[in-house]
């Protein structure tokens, strides 16, 4: 008799995050590397004041043993490409400056590293690499991926998991689509071999999200494919610059000189771009560049024709992201044709591109200068609730989550912007979210101009209303203490966070210790939110220690009463006890301090092949959930202060189910 394979199963089917929430901007989506040594997890010190440091990322040594830097970072960046390249979605790549993951900061468009971050990490056997997907929860960890560095990635099929087929799964958690159960889709919850391509599960669930990829406004309905239906370049830009005035209004900004310039996308990869320029002066040679780096990964191609189609001036991308410059020398007749395309095959052949004419003609940039500013003059500010700026829908597939983003800037301390944002068919919520520098003010006002929600925070900011009333028309409005450039996106009926695993509990006198088991099915990030209340705080702490199922302490806190902490780990999977032990600061009596400790699951890993012929398949892990009392003891009682209190008795352990 043939054996039977069975593919081991492991995690349960409650998820341990909630996807299915876009990106607010997915169109300028960052990606950047996290330098070795770099933290991962918070570090802690014992209670005998050793210094102990979290989890730090080996990413770096773990690949570059036997592929090249630029070989293993390529295939990372195509697998995420090849996402991007079914919806609209642009990434690019950008430097990491080394703070540790989770470091506060805004969830998108943070200057100091990606929106998604790309590190390694020794975790347990039962996951091949972690995916935190966009959440007002996980903050700036949302998008990043860890590898697991215990297992060896390489390039195509061999004796290590192959690199692009693990990141083509994790790259779309990182863009909020959960695991399935469709073998045929990459988003199968285990590793199956090598693969080259989505599944058409994995499309239709990317564009439900974004939407199929929109072609840009200069197609036309023939395209402009050919030097016969080729797009005017000076109308095509001073139309996009138009278009962005009524969205920026007087966040429009002008450069001392002004060249034309248009921003376009490559749809397919047989999509052809073609625009005609007509020079003013003749005589003077010009310069045309296509610029990619700022926009995305598409590895373009960039032709000059003159206006009898010969090519006088070519340039190709060497690498996904790399601008081109071409200098032209005047002819005779001053018309030439520009002709963008990729020779790419492969997802970086799809994306968007800036091309900028730069001509040596003083006359022909002075005009375009002053009409531009004549359109700027024409456009009114939107410093009060009468000249709110609209914010349009960014484009959306099939989701229910709409999607709005907006780039601005406060000229100084008094400025104040509006946004206007559509009332919706029916009741919905709403997901705002704010980021820039220095104190920064948010409000969501009704139609009415009454304010239904404001906060105040430094740097960066989120906030949500749920149950909004249908047909009601919103207004955001952004206030700061200093001129600054600021980034705000919303989410309309983005799915609700997370739930938590809550447990609470009493501290007192006479038991100033407790245990809380939390069992973990996989390996996952975990952020845990703690709060110790006293109606009598005095000069109260509680020593918070996190316990593995060996006793080995894994964290440790010092937390004082009253105040609210919350801890992010990457954690395997497996069963952990938490202790808190309560103490007085002067040594007197202990007052009863409330406890309450929620933990939220925020990531979902993507799991190893498993194959056992003889065996049936084992059950299932248990769910996630925090369990009374704790799955060990721990005698060495301190409390928050150093000092030893009177043996406690330990609890009945829990029996694991």
């Amino acid at each position: 008799m043939r054996s039977q394979i069975f593919l081991e199963t492991l995690e349960t089917r409650v998820m341990p995050a909630v996807f299915g929430t876009p990106w607010p901007d997915a169109a300028h989506l960052t990606v950047s590397f996290v330098a070795d040594n770099v933290a991962l997890n918070p570090g802690w010190t014992d209670a005998s004041g050793t210094a102990h440091q979290g989890a730090q990322s080996q990413l770096f040594a773990a690949l570059g043993g036997s592929v090249s830097l630029s070989a293993w970072q390529g295939e990372i960046l195509r697998a995420l490409q090849t996402w991007a390249a079914q919806a609209n979605i642009d990434i690019t790549v950008v430097a990491d400056d080394g703070e540790p993951l989770g470091t506060a900061g805004a969830i998108q468009g943070d200057p100091r590293f990606g929106d998604i971050r790309i590190a390694g990490e020794a975790l347990s056997t039962d996951a091949l690499a972690i995916t935190t997907p966009f959440s007002t929860l996980a903050g700036t960890r949302s998008g990043d991926i860890v590898f697991n560095t215990n297992y060896k990635f390489g390039i195509g099929a061999g004796p290590w998991y192959d690199l692009y087929t693990a990141t083509l799964h994790e790259a779309g958690h990182a863009l909020g689509i959960g695991d399935g159960t469709d073998p045929s889709s990459i988003l199968f919850e285990n590793y199956l071999g090598v693969r080259d391509s989505l599944g058409a599960p994995d499309i239709a669930a990317i564009q439900s999200l974004y939407g199929a990829r929109k072609p840009d406004a200069f197609e036309g309905e023939d395209g402009n494919d050919s030097l016969e239906t080729a797009t005017s370049l000076t109308h095509a830009a001073l139309s996009q610059f138009r278009s962005s005035l009524r969205t920026l209004g007087e966040e429009a900004t002008l450069p001392t000189r002004s060249p034309l310039q248009v921003v376009g996308d490559l749809t397919t990869m047989n999509d052809v771009d073609t625009y005609s320029y007509h020079a003013t002066n003749r005589d003077t040679a010009f310069q045309v560049r296509l610029q990619t780096s700022d926009l995305g990964l598409l590895s373009g191609r960039l032709t000059v024709l003159d206006d009898e189609g010969n090519i006088v001036g070519q340039a190709t991308a060497s690498e996904p992201g790399q601008d081109l410059v071409l200098n032209v020398a005047p002819t005779s007749s001053g018309r030439f044709f520009f002709r963008v395309d990729s020779p790419r095959t492969d997802g970086f052949g799809i994306g968007h591109y800036r091309l900028v004419v730069e001509a040596n003609d003083p006359g022909a940039t002075a005009t375009r200068l002053a009409l531009r500013e004549t359109l700027l003059e024409q456009t009114p500010d939107n410093d009060s609730l009468a000249n709110a700026v609209r914010l349009d829908p960014l484009v959306a597939g099939n989701s229910a989550v709409g999607a709005y983003a907006v780039q601005g800037r406060l000229s100084d301390a008094n400025d104040v912007d509006f946004y206007r944002l559509q009332g919706s068919s029916h009741s919905s919520s709403l997901t705002v979210f704010l980021s820039g520098t220095g104190e920064l003010g948010l409000s969501v006002l009704d139609k009415d101009g009454n304010v239904l929600a404001h906060r105040v925070a430094q740097g960066s900011l989120s906030l949500r209303l749920d149950d909004l009333p249908a047909h009601g028309k919103l207004y955001l409005v952004v206030t700061g203490t200093s001129a600054t450039p600021y980034r705000l996106s919303a989410l309309r009926n983005a799915p609700a966070e997370a739930t938590a695993l809550t447990t609470s509990g009493t501290l007192s006198a006479t038991a100033p210790v407790a245990y809380r088991g939390l069992l973990l099915a996989s390996s996952t990030l975990v952020r845990l939110d703690l709060l110790f209340t006293s109606a009598q705080p005095g000069a109260a702490s509680v020593e918070v220690a996190l316990f593995d199922a060996q006793g080995t302490m894994v964290y440790r806190e010092i937390v004082p009463v009253g105040q609210k902490v919350t801890i992010q780990l990457f954690l395997p999977a497996g069963a952990y006890t938490f202790r808190f032990v309560g103490g007085m600061a002067d040594g007197t009596t202990l007052n009863d301090i409330a406890y309450e400790a929620s933990a939220v699951l925020l990531s979902d890993p993507i799991g190893p092949q498993l194959i056992n012929p003889d065996a049936p398949p084992p059950p299932p892990p248990p769910d996630p959930g925090w369990y009374d009392q704790g799955f060990f003891t721990y005698l060495a009682l301190l409390d928050p202060f150093g000092r030893p209190i009177a043996i406690y008795y330990p609890p009945t352990v829990v029996t694991l189910p």
